[in-house]
């Protein structure tokens, strides 16, 4: 998620990229799986939408929306009658949404304080938000809320192994400590599990790029290898298959599992190609259609700096 200046990043290699000009404002599109074709966009004033996730029920979409230099906020978006409603604070950078299994709360991360923490709010009113996890590193991601209710799977920075993947209980007597998944020297990131919860699909740099694996769940071990040319999304999906966007060719692909106590996948199917520039994608819970976040004007070009050993420009000390 962009922070509201210009989104920026840095290579170990000494390579700094970022965004030479102003972010665009973007509207709620959706598209057609079977045909990549535009079908109409959501009935809602455009702004500065990034994350997106639509609900268990295919009913709302909670998106991201940048409020100012340093704030954005959760809004709850209505699929079937239009319209958006401001559902946090937006005291900071409220991020990252995420949707109970049954679909009647939401958690996010937030750093009022500087610091990211996760809350969870329900949906329909109620109290105001309640505080989830405040520990850890001070980078956290939301990644998954399993199905039968009980834990949330979430990344974080190790100063060792990079980025890793937690399991934080939400009930019973080990609620709200949180224990290790997958401690790996490669970056793991966008877990999502599968619906009986018995197995992880996440993005790694294992295999030398990054691509989408599977490993079982919570006791990992038993792993596979999704995608080897390279993937810029993918994971599990409320109707049980796999979806992932190719790196090369910005193709998104649909796989089922196959019944059976291990893993097996079935025949991908191709379902379109995703827009060259796409800020956040959700596949409705039938897989009919996607709903994505798209700039207001295609046709304007932001250009890309990069910039070669940039570290040679630091004061010495």
């Amino acid at each position: 998620m962009y922070s509201g200046d210009r989104p920026v990043t840095a290579s170990s290699t000494g390579t700094l990229v970022y965004f030479g000009g102003q972010l665009q404002k973007t509207q709620l599109v959706w598209i057609d799986t079977a045909t990549g074709k535009e079908t109409g966009a959501i009935d809602a004033p455009a702004g500065l939408y990034s994350t997106l996730t639509i609900s268990p029920d295919g009913r709302h979409a909670a998106v991201v929306k940048q409020e100012s230099m340093n704030e954005s906020a959760i809004w709850l978006v209505d699929l079937q009658r239009g319209g958006v409603t401001k559902f946090t604070s937006g005291r900071g950078n409220d991020s990252q949404p995420l949707w109970s299994p049954d679909g009647s709360r939401l958690a996010f991360a937030s750093n009022p304080n500087g610091r990211t923490a996760f809350y969870v709010k329900a949906i329909n009113g109620g109290p105001p938000e309640t505080l989830l996890f405040d520990g850890g590193a001070t980078f956290k991601t939301l990644n998954a809320w399993s199905h039968d209710g009980k834990s949330i799977v979430f990344g974080q920075l190790d100063p060792v192994t990079g980025q890793d993947l937690w399991i934080l209980p939400i009930e019973g007597d080990k609620a709200g400590t949180p224990v290790p998944y997958l401690r790996t020297p490669f970056a793991k990131t966008f877990a999502t599990l599968s619906v009986d919860d018995r197995w992880a699909a996440y993005l790694s740099s294992e295999g030398g790029s990054q691509d989408l694996w599977v490993e079982s769940f919570p006791q990992p071990g038993e792993k596979y290898r999704v995608t080897t040319g390279g993937a810029i999304g993918g994971g599990f999906q409320r109707n049980g298959h796999l979806a992932f966007a190719t790196l090369s060719d910005r193709q998104i692909y649909d796989v089922p599992l196959l019944p059976g106590k291990g893993f097996r996948l079935g025949s991908p199917r191709r379902l379109f190609t995703a827009p060259p520039v796409l800020f956040s994608i959700d596949i409705m819970p039938d897989g009919s259609k996607a709903l994505v976040s798209l700039p207001v004007d295609r046709q304007s070009i932001t250009a890309l700096t990069v910039v070669l050993n940039w570290t040679a420009a630091l004061p010495k000390r």
